[in-house]
């Protein structure tokens, strides 16, 4: 606290040195004037004494005034403006106290009434200024803080505004990629064994089924730019770590359960595993939220084994389940990511195929009463 008492006295003394010695001798001035036309009875080298002594008071009385804000700030807990007006306060009471043994020094300067009574106006203006000091500061540190405020819920209306814009990307991505998209790969299989049932097809079939299978095929290429397209803007525009500290930040606040993040991201991920891993994640939390009860989450994203393996490790305290009874055939109908509609995703089968298609692999930990954790490894 010393060392950076000094420091802040010595950086800035000169400064406060210089903005108030000449406020008091100003006012000096001002005070001479009135007693020699008041003939308050100083004499003429008192008057021209008392502005390099008001000029002393205000320098010495604004160096207390800094460092008792110094020691303030640093040791308590109080507002700006309780801090200003406790210094001040100080300030105000050293030079009393100065002015009094100054004064009263019958060696150094007789005083009359009327000069103590100016010194105890000029002290009670002052006081009815850091009153209304206080007042209007408090009025200040409260806009502040509700501008603060309302910056703050700008800025999570907006995060909001975007993550159910991502959402409804993501429920558009399942439902072309689980629907539309298997559908169209279904057809093409079946114009495949069509032509190879055929026995000698005239040239009109052959030439109708050629249309047919690069309609199909054309229309799966559009599908899958078009599931590109829906990539979350939040993704897109911030990167991996941004996007995963936003959606686990508002799912916090939403749900009230707290999330421990550890992200480590490498510079060379590819834009495939990025989305994998966003999608991951937004999958777990919503498995999280619709049937563990979970009352604390932690995500992990990290670089293993020589930098080849990124793991990421979602894991939770809530309810778990017996692993030992489902297969990867039975997660389907075991684990829907949403009982509230048709076509809403297939929860961990649609977790695992995110997973196998970027090449990595899965493990999933739990136990009943004693949470799940989700363990994803992708190679780098």
């Amino acid at each position: 606290m010393i060392v950076s008492l000094k420091d802040t006295l010595k950086a800035n003394w000169q400064d406060v040195i210089y903005k108030t010695v000449p406020v008091g001798f100003i006012f000096g001035v001002l005070f001479s004037t009135v007693s020699f036309f008041a003939s308050f009875g100083f004499t003429n080298i008192q008057l021209l004494f008392l502005p390099f002594l008001t000029g002393v008071f205000s320098g010495i009385g604004a160096i207390i005034a800094l460092a008792a804000t110094n020691i303030l700030t640093e040791k308590t807990t109080l507002g700006k403006t309780t801090i200003q007006v406790l210094s001040f306060v100080l300030a105000a009471t050293t030079n009393t106290v100065l002015v009094l043994i100054i004064f009263f020094n019958q060696e150094i300067m007789s005083i009359r009434f009327e000069a103590f009574f100016g010194i105890l106006f000029g002290l009670g203006l002052g006081a009815i200024y850091a009153m209304y000091s206080y007042k209007v500061g408090q009025m200040q540190e409260r806009m502040e803080f509700l501008e603060a405020l309302a910056e703050k819920n700008k800025q999570l209306q907006e995060a909001s505004r975007k993550l159910a814009i991502t959402d409804e990307r993501n429920r558009m991505g399942r439902e072309l990629h689980d629907s539309v998209s298997q559908g169209l790969h279904g057809l093409v299989f079946t114009l495949h064994s069509l032509r190879n049932v055929l026995q000698e097809p005239n040239e009109r079939i052959t030439s109708i089924l050629n249309h047919m299978e690069a309609t199909a095929n054309s229309t799966l290429d559009e599908l899958r730019t078009m599931i590109e397209e829906l990539k979350p803007s939040l993704l897109a525009e911030q990167g991996l770590t941004k996007a995963l500290t936003v959606m686990t930040d508002l799912f916090s606040q939403r749900h009230q359960i707290p999330i421990n993040l550890d992200i480590q991201t490498p510079d060379n991920l590819s834009a495939e595993v990025e989305l994998a891993i966003y999608r991951i994640t937004q999958e777990s939390l919503t498995n999280i939220e619709r049937h563990a009860n979970a009352e604390h989450i932690s995500l992990t994203l990290a670089i293993e084994n020589y930098d080849t393996l990124l793991l990421l490790q979602i894991s939770d305290d809530g309810s778990g389940f017996n692993v030992e009874q489902y297969t990867p055939n039975s997660l389907r109908q075991q684990f829907p990511s949403s009982h509230k509609g048709k076509g809403s995703g297939n929860g961990l089968l649609n977790i695992r195929q995110r997973i196998e298609e970027t090449g990595g692999t899965l493990k999933i930990v739990s136990k009943i009463n004693y949470g799940t954790t989700i363990i994803a490894k992708f190679p780098l």
